[in-house]
């Protein structure tokens, strides 16, 4: 009996406010299809970021030279040339994991082209072994023309 009385009771107040009833039907519809859009966006990207880190390499080691330090201030990873390219292929060599070593130089310095030039905020320099050592993805591998040069340089502010 007691819930034939409550179906009623809902029933009667549905038909004397139909306007609150279709706004409470629409804002619940409204709510379950943010939820669910929510949770696809959070998916799609979660799947997006570990395809990212995937391409990535998960076996790529990054083993960078010392730091130099004068009066407790760094100078930042690499400021001290403490690694050569013999110590590259002494890890290959003795290191039956590592399938291949690429030595990288970083460097900022001064581009001069007839009257132009540029300073670059890094210019990086390594071997053609870079491009299979699983880093290959994240750079280009275009090679460039022989009028590279020719073109205007941008400068940097």
């Amino acid at each position: 009996m007691k819930i034939y009385r409550t179906a009623r009771t809902a029933m009667t107040a549905l038909r004397r406010n139909p306007m609150r009833a279709m706004l409470t039907t629409l804002g619940i519809v409204i709510g379950v299809g943010a939820v669910i859009a929510m949770m696809e966006i959070g998916t799609g990207s979660s799947a997006a970021i570990q395809k990212t880190i995937a391409t990535m390499g998960a076996n790529v080691l990054l083993v960078l030279p010392g730091t130099a330090a004068s009066g407790g201030v760094s100078f930042g990873s690499g400021s001290v040339t403490t690694l050569t390219p013999l110590d590259g292929e002494a890890i290959l060599r003795d290191s039956p994991s590592v399938r291949n070593v690429a030595p990288v130089v970083r460097a900022r310095t001064q581009v001069v082209y007839g009257n132009r030039n540029w300073v670059p905020q890094q210019m990086i320099g390594t071997t053609p072994e870079f491009l299979t050592s699983g880093t290959g993805p994240a750079w280009p591998t275009a090679t460039p023309s022989p009028n590279a040069m020719s073109s205007t340089p941008t400068r940097s502010a």
